[in-house]
């Protein structure tokens, strides 16, 4: 027997849906142990699920439904879970359900041929997948795009596109009726720039986008006109009763909002007609609550918030993120004086512009176009453009009317107008170099002299692993002079070293050490360039520097005991959180003492390293300490 118990709040949550299916299902599975209709109940094993019909309401709560359909794999026999309704509350989760079983091997299948809507689900063994892509939370995502509409900056959340299986992917349609231009494609969803832009009142059915709600209540507060909320009647049974929860908050701003049978109107003031004195929002130990009021705070004065550590439960890093959007908060005050929300610095951010040099072969194309692609950012092949200019391949050209000084000559002059153009660019950009480029004292003195938010990576690989390479695809390359490829790395290394910012080494693929794993490294060189983006993005808006990121130590001493969140003035942002609520745990390093990474399996280094918050290397334990080997060991790690 399993007793299941939950927080104050899940106590007074209704789960008599659940129970009367599982009951009903197979009498006396269930039993209450306090208070019918709520937690906490006691679960007694029967042994298999007997598998047939089982009828349950879909009007209260998608999860009841995800909840049998998952286990019904494992009944005595195929299960048919009929919805009294005929329809789901937020279906699209379902839908997310039944795609996660099909992919582990149990497909369902949803029968509405009676005008209803039935679930059929076969009994089977769930197998897991070499692979699983889990999407990242779109109701999370509501908050930041929310934060550019409210304030007219912009923002672009990736990964989070028009293939998202979410109904709060779909977010961007409600902001687009309230006057916002966004885009968004299969892998990003964006909030375009509007500064002054006021937003328009809407009316909407938000039964696809019930977490979202909150998010839009607040939008609708300073929206011009009275905006009509519908469709989300359910969220009176969540962690709180979210309606009235949100016409009481926002009646303490002054804010006129109404409850309906199955929402609210809200209407909306300019946001210049708002009190400037502080007002404590209750939170309700309610996450979304407490974020919608946060992004609210970004353009009204005075919001205190209650209780900043509810956001733990699905969204940790939200006050972190908003800082990095602009945003800075007081997590100090007491509730006295008054405090204002700095505007998001959105409209004025850049996006960094990557520098991709090394030697021919080294990946530097594939690489850049990947990264490219993955983080919307525009692509400049310094190559391809050289070429365009010459009107035939380059090869073609140095092997034959041409020569190298005249091309390289060229080549300078087309990668210096490209670095040009880089300064001053809202939009990111990823420029590809050819390999001797930086050789020509035009095109490095161009490179050191670089803006700030350009950066420079230099690709490297073994010069064996290139040499072979070459040999198999040498079509079309032309002849290196002066020593061929060999003696172009020796005279180009300590010119990459001194122009890059940043070295990306590719180690050899595992087992017979012959080449690259292209699909790991590839991920890989996204993945780090998209934390170059993140951390230059909240580096410019503070001090203009990449390299100057780290984050400010507040000198006002932070109390742990203090939960509370007040919007405040102006003053240095830090981008860590205070250590209280979820954020305070326990840590411990490793200390590392391998002699060779490069030989060393990644899954038995993950397991050393599990848990830990920091690692130490211990380079001492190096074969040897020459820059070249060192620099290899750490890029493996």
């Amino acid at each position: 027997e399993t007793v299941l118990t939950g927080d104050h709040r899940m106590q007074v949550r209704p789960i008599a849906d659940l129970v009367d299916a599982l009951t009903t299902y197979q009498e006396r599975t269930v039993r209450y142990d306090n208070r019918a209709g709520s937690l906490p109940v006691r679960v007694r094993s029967a042994g298999r699920l007997p598998g047939g019909d089982i009828r349950i309401s879909g009007k209260i709560s998608s999860q009841y439904i995800s909840s049998l359909l998952m286990a019904a794999p494992y009944a005595a026999s195929p299960t048919a879970l009929v919805i009294e309704e005929g329809k789901v509350v937020s279906e699209s989760y379902v839908t997310m359900t039944i795609r996660l079983m099909e992919s582990f091997g149990v497909k369902v299948a949803v029968d509405t041929s009676a005008g209803g809507l039935v679930y059929r689900v076969p009994t089977g063994t769930y197998v897991a997948p070499a692979d699983i892509h889990v999407e990242p939370d779109a109701s999370s995502s509501t908050y930041p795009l929310a934060a550019a509409a409210i304030t007219g900056g912009s923002v672009r959340i990736r990964h989070m596109g028009s293939t998202s299986l979410q109904g709060d992917a779909q977010f961007h349609t409600l902001l687009e009726a309230m006057g916002v231009e966004c885009t968004q494609d299969d892998t990003s969803t964006a909030v375009l720039p509007a500064p002054g832009r006021r937003l328009k009142a809407f009316d909407m059915n938000m039964a696809h986008l019930t977490d979202a709600f909150m998010t839009a209540t607040v939008l609708a507060a300073v929206a011009d006109g009275t905006s009509r909320i519908t469709g989300i009647a359910n969220q009176r049974v969540k962690e709180c009763n979210r309606i009235l929860a949100m016409v009481t908050e926002l009646a303490k701003l002054g804010v006129n909002a109404r409850e309906l049978e199955d929402g609210l109107e809200i209407e909306g003031k300019s946001p210049a007609e708002f009190a400037d004195k502080v007002v404590p929002i209750h939170c309700y130990d309610d996450h979304r609550i407490c974020m919608s009021f946060a992004v609210l705070g970004l353009i009204v004065p005075g919001i205190l918030l209650d209780d900043k550590a509810c956001v733990g439960k699905t969204y940790p890093e939200f006050w972190e993120q908003l800082q990095q959007m602009g945003a800075s908060f007081d997590f100090s005050q007491s509730g006295t004086g008054v405090y204002r929300a700095v505007v998001p610095e959105a409209t004025v951010t850049r996006q960094p512009c990557f520098v991709i040099c090394g030697m021919r072969g080294a990946g530097k194309s594939t690489l850049g176009a990947t990264a490219a692609r993955a983080l919307d950012f525009d692509l400049f092949d310094n190559d391809l453009l050289v070429e365009k200019a010459l009107g035939c391949p380059i090869g073609e050209y140095v092997n034959g009317k041409g020569s190298w000084e005249k091309f390289r000559a060229l080549e300078a002059e087309t990668y210096e107008a490209t670095l040009g153009t880089l300064a001053g660019r809202s939009r990111g950009a990823v420029v590809v170099c050819g390999g001797g480029i930086l050789e020509t004292p035009r095109a490095l003195d161009a490179t050191l002299a670089r803006p700030h938010d350009v950066v420079v990576i230099h690709v490297r690989r073994d010069i064996d692993l290139i040499e072979n390479d070459i040999r198999r695809d040498a079509a079309g390359r032309p002849d290196l002079p002066d020593g061929g490829l060999t003696g172009a790395w020796e005279r180009r290394e300590p010119i990459f070293e001194r122009a890059a910012d940043y070295e990306f080494y590719l180690p050899r693929r595992r087992g017979d050490g012959a080449g690259v794993d292209w699909a790991t490294q590839t991920d890989r060189f996204v993945s780090f360039l998209e934390e170059l983006t993140e951390r230059h993005t909240a580096g410019t808006r503070r001090s203009g520097n990449i390299t100057n990121t780290a984050p400010c130590v507040p000198g006002n001493g932070l109390s742990a005991a203090d939960s509370r969140c007040a919007l405040s003035a102006p003053r240095p942002c830090f981008t860590t959180p205070p250590p209280c609520g979820p954020y305070f745990r326990p840590s411990f390093f490793v200390c590392a003492t391998y002699s060779d990474y490069t030989s060393l399996s990644r899954d038995d280094f993950e397991q050393v390293l599990a848990g830990a918050s920091a690692v130490e290397i211990r380079a001492d334990f190096f074969s040897s300490l020459e820059d070249d080997l060192v620099r290899t060991q750490l890029a493996t790690i």
